[in-house]
């Protein structure tokens, strides 16, 4: 019901155009806007993408590029990694906090949007605006130690390994 309710006002206020703007400037070439609906996991969230046309955006699932989160569910291998994955997106979550309590244009963005090998969702770098700058999230979860940088090749080692006995990733921080 929330998700439609969003969809609904930001559909609603960009036809009015009364959609309002964070002072975040403009967008470097391949960067859009993005409202925010909400968090699915530590690597994953759900919104919509603005588009050239004020009366447009486009739905979609967005992957965060270059980071791998650990997994939730029946898809963790471990306790530890159950743990650690709620932890991401927790942090996810309150770094898009604003974003997803007010949706406006401009307080987050995806740049880069390209298809996934996985059908029904987009890899894309996302960002927040912050402080009056724009943070890359997956760089400051890779540094909080909520990711692994990923290529998208295979993965090595895996959360449980990391986390059991510090074993971890070339690059990792945390």
């Amino acid at each position: 019901m929330r998700t439609f309710v969003i969809a609904a006002t930001l559909v609603v206020a960009a036809m009015a155009g009364r959609v309002p703007s964070a002072s975040a400037g403009e967008h470097p070439p391949g960067c859009f806007s993005m409202l925010l609906v909400n968090v699915i996991d530590g690597d994953t969230v759900y919104g919509y993408v603005d588009t050239s046309d004020p009366e447009v955006a486009i739905r979609v699932k967005l992957r965060i590029v270059g980071i791998d989160t650990p997994e939730t569910g029946g898809r963790a291998q471990c306790a530890a990694e159950r743990s650690k994955a709620a932890e991401a997106k927790l942090f996810l979550e309150r770094q898009l906090e604003e974003g997803l309590a007010r949706p406006v244009r401009g307080l987050a963005r995806a740049c880069n949007i390209a298809s996934d090998k996985y059908g029904g969702r987009r890899l894309g770098k996302l960002e927040v605006y912050n402080n009056h700058r724009w943070v890359d999230l997956g760089a400051l979860m890779i540094s909080k130690g909520l990711a692994f940088p990923y290529d998208g090749g295979k993965r090595g080692r895996s959360w449980c390994d990391c986390l059991d006995d510090g074993r971890c990733p070339k690059g990792y921080q945390g």
